[in-house]
């Protein structure tokens, strides 16, 4: 049967139509596959840009849908596909329904602001090192944020006068008017980056041995002059751990390290009496028994109000209903990462939270394990691990400057992911470790 002669000139016009666009649309697909590639390394310095105030913040949360409309038109899709998507939107999704419920539009802004460009990032790193060669440059760039950072701490932040040692005097901040940080919170993202100097320092780049060199003396010496002991906590286990890992013969520093802590903490009043200069010892056992005080009534929240109290609610609850318990610095955040999550996104964030926890350790430890790229398996691994550890006692990398290194180290550890699944799919032919230590 003939169509009739009106549909049979649609039906040509249609055609017609879907033929043309087709060759434009892939040739414009071509164009922005090529400006993603080579334009995306661009796209790092302008997100870092969150860890200033206007207008340079607005640069950062500007870039953020530039990356996501110009993936899209590349390849068809906003963010990179991985096993870690759907954890991700989960986490998204239970912040955006803590945006809502969040006491102060304001500090929610730059809760929320910091929280998408760091999941921003976490999926450049996906694309960016998708090639391994170049998952060696983000830890440089990351090892060299961290010296940068240490370098500038004098003029950011300023540790409190009733730590062990009153070093206040070697630090002048707003001297050129920079933002003032919290010295937890820059302590704790130099922790995490320590092992990842450790896996530059152990390659057979000379390019890469001379960043890890140059750039651990002056992280080392400004956490100790921070006096924050979550960071102290996780950078001591993340080094331990990476020298136990990457000799069989220094297993026995894990455990050696562990008992000193111990010891240490038992007789730590003895000790400084000992010394002949004064610490402040009594301060150090005050602060971990208010931690078990703040954790208490963080846990007690977030099972009476399990879909969260809202972003960045936590102070304003605090200040309400246990203003008598605690002191003023017990009453700005949970002093641990996953008491926060939980309770301003409630058990979804939390979980999805400490899932992707789970998975980025598994993914690091399968290559690891399996000898894809081991050095820097390793340093991410324990760079998670010391991370991870000095957040137990702090709120450290959440909605804060910091998380950039968290979601930095996700985004590595998803790639690690990858490299170990190809192995196992290529037990022949030029091995992922071709190159290097």
């Amino acid at each position: 049967m003939e169509l009739p002669l009106a549909l049979q000139i649609n039906v040509a016009a249609r055609h017609a139509s879907d033929a043309v666009p087709h060759t434009t649309r892939a040739a414009l697909q071509r164009g922005a596959r090529r400006v993603y590639r080579y334009v995306i390394p661009l796209f790092f310095p302008a997100l870092l840009c969150v860890l200033f105030y206007s207008p340079l913040l607005l640069v950062s949360l500007g870039s953020v849908p530039l990356v996501l409309f110009l993936r899209w038109l590349a390849f068809g899709s906003p963010v990179p596909l991985t096993r870690a998507n759907a954890l991700v939107l989960a986490l998204a999704a239970a912040v955006l329904w803590a945006m809502v419920r969040a006491p102060s539009v304001y500090d929610t802004g730059l809760v929320a602001a910091r929280l998408v460009v760091s999941i921003t990032l976490f999926f450049l790193v996906v694309d960016y090192a998708e090639h391994p060669a170049r998952l060696w440059n983000v830890a440089a760039g990351v090892v060299l944020f961290g010296a940068a950072t240490a370098l500038l701490a004098p003029f950011l932040t300023t540790p409190s006068p009733d730590k062990l040692v009153d070093v206040s005097a070697l630090f002048h901040p707003r001297l050129f008017g920079l933002q003032i940080s919290n010295p937890n919170m820059v302590g704790g993202a130099l922790a995490a980056i320590l092992p990842l100097a450790l896996a530059l320092i152990f390659n057979s780049d000379k390019r890469l041995r001379w960043i890890g060199s140059v750039s651990l003396a002056p992280m080392v010496v400004m956490l100790w002059l921070l006096q924050s002991r979550g960071a102290w906590l996780g950078a001591f286990f993340g080094v331990l751990l990476f020298f136990s890992l990457y000799r069989r013969g220094l297993v026995f520093m894990l455990p050696l390290g562990i008992f000193v802590v111990i010891l240490l903490y038992a007789y730590a009043e003895d000790l400084a009496a000992a010394l002949p200069f004064h610490i402040n010892i009594s301060n150090v056992f005050i602060s971990l028994q208010g931690r078990q005080q703040v954790w208490d009534f963080s846990a007690r929240e977030i099972l009476r109000e399990p879909f969260g109290h809202g972003l960045n609610a936590y102070t304003a609850y605090a200040e309400n209903l246990a203003s008598d318990l605690l002191t003023t610095p017990q009453r700005q955040h949970a002093h641990n990462l996953f008491l926060q999550i939980g309770f301003e996104t409630g058990l979804v964030g939390l979980g999805a939270f400490a899932a992707l926890c789970a998975y980025a350790l598994y993914a690091t430890w399968h290559a690891l394990t399996r000898a894809v790229k081991r050095d820097l398996a390793l340093g991410v691994f324990a760079a998670l691990c010391a991370a991870l550890a000095s957040d137990l006692l702090e709120a450290n990398m959440w909605g804060n400057k910091a998380a950039l290194v968290l979601w930095t180290l996700f985004g590595m550890a998803v790639v690690l992911g990858r490299y170990g699944a190809r192995r196992r799919h290529t037990p022949r032919g030029k091995s992922l470790n071709a190159g290097e230590a």
